[in-house]
């Protein structure tokens, strides 16, 4: 493992598990999330913020880009430019857990914000509910089909690994080991 997606429904733990991964192989890790929101000290309230906040399409995909050609890296992230990242990787991480599971996570983490929002940044009671309704209903009818359309397409050649359960998370990052030295 050089080259890691890490993908799957907001609140599935991809930040989680691509800091474990990170840790464990010693390779650097990318969080979308980070990179696409602007520095500064604001709330997300919905659409008007995303516009206004985050990095410019053309730009961020280029970003993308130049990180996905680096011999190792692990990024987290389900953003829209799933073939840059896919088509580079040699591992993808599918995080498929519970429509539940993941909805209660953004719950728990409303008004904390994302560990990897900037530092300021946090997400509105608004947002919070937009996060919900796109779990419930966006993930499962439309971008989790996309998704694994888009690993079919663009990440055929990698190692996939779909994890459907905490439980089946734990086993896979315990078995994760370093590669040994020269």
């Amino acid at each position: 493992m050089q080259r890691v997606a890490v993908v799957g429904c907001i609140g599935s733990g991809k930040s989680t598990v691509a800091r474990a991964l990170g840790n464990a192989l010693g390779i650097e890790v990318f969080h979308l999330d980070g990179l696409w929101w602007q520095l500064g000290r604001y709330r997300i309230t919905g659409p008007a913020t995303v516009a206004a906040r985050t990095m410019e399409p053309g730009r961020f995909r280029q970003l993308e880009m130049e990180i996905a050609t680096r011999p190792t890296w692990i990024i987290d992230g389900d953003a829209t430019n799933k073939d840059v990242r896919l088509s580079r990787a040699d591992t993808v991480v599918f995080l498929d857990l519970p429509r539940w599971l993941c909805a209660w996570r953004v719950l728990k983490r409303h008004g904390r914000g994302s560990p990897e929002y900037p530092v300021g940044v946090r997400g509105s009671i608004r947002w919070t509910l937009l996060l919900l309704r796109w779990v419930w209903t966006t993930w499962p009818s439309r971008r989790r089909p996309s998704l694994i359309r888009a690993i079919a397409e663009h990440a055929a050649g990698a190692q996939t690994v779909h994890l459907r359960s905490r439980r089946e998370v734990r086993v896979f990052l315990d078995g994760v080991r370093a590669p040994p030295g020269p």
